[in-house]
């Protein structure tokens, strides 16, 4: 998202850059000072009024587009590991099974509807997907996914990827953390573009 982000802000300055150059900043200031230099006053403080409202507008946009992004710390879903017994409190829509050893189960849970939930090998030595294993279609508001596998100290095997309905994305390693064991830790959450443009909306 950051150098989506950064790509097009490189890009539109490089079109207002060129646009500028091409007409020439100096005439530009003059053509528009020469403009508006024999209107009336009336029509002075209309154009300043219009100018002003389309500055605040862009500095509300910007703002909410900055407040969308500081708020990603509160997004979450729910993570539950189970060894020695099943969970009662759940609505298990679907399970899957991850690998040979599958004496924990991991209950996701979603807060929110989510589009799709993807299954991957881990490839450690590039942080990235490995081989797909399992796709789950849509996931509806609180209701939860069984995943058998086995949680390693170490190196994770395997990683979850999903879309909520808000097209904000999620990526979970399905590994013990190395700093208090809990499998919520290895939770990241993040917005893309169309889930900043659907809250700027919303």
């Amino acid at each position: 998202m950051k150098y989506v982000t950064f790509s097009l802000i490189s890009i539109v300055i490089f079109i207002i850059g060129y646009i500028l150059g091409y007409l020439r900043l100096e005439n530009l200031l003059h053509r528009i000072i020469s403009e508006y230099s024999h209107l009336s006053l009336v029509s002075l403080i209309g154009f300043a009024s219009s100018l002003i409202t389309l500055l605040l507008f862009v500095m509300y946009i910007l703002g909410r587009i900055i407040l969308i992004k500081k708020m990603e710390v509160t997004l979450l879903e729910s993570l539950k590991v189970c060894r020695d017994n099943e969970l009662d409190d759940v609505e298990v829509v679907e399970e899957f099974t991850l690998g040979e050893n599958n004496s924990e189960v991991v209950y996701l849970t979603s807060d929110e509807p989510m589009r799709y939930i993807k299954f991957y090998e881990y490839d450690f030595m590039n942080d990235r997907n490995g081989t797909p294993l399992y796709k789950h279609g849509l996931l509806k508001n609180g209701y939860t996914i069984k995943i058998n596998t086995y949680l390693t100290c170490g190196i994770p095997n395997y990683l979850i990827e999903y879309q909520r309905f808000d097209y904000v994305k999620g990526r979970v390693l399905l590994g013990e953390n190395g700093k208090n064991g809990l499998i919520i830790e290895n939770l990241e959450i993040k917005h893309t573009l169309k889930s900043i443009i659907y809250y700027l909306i919303k």
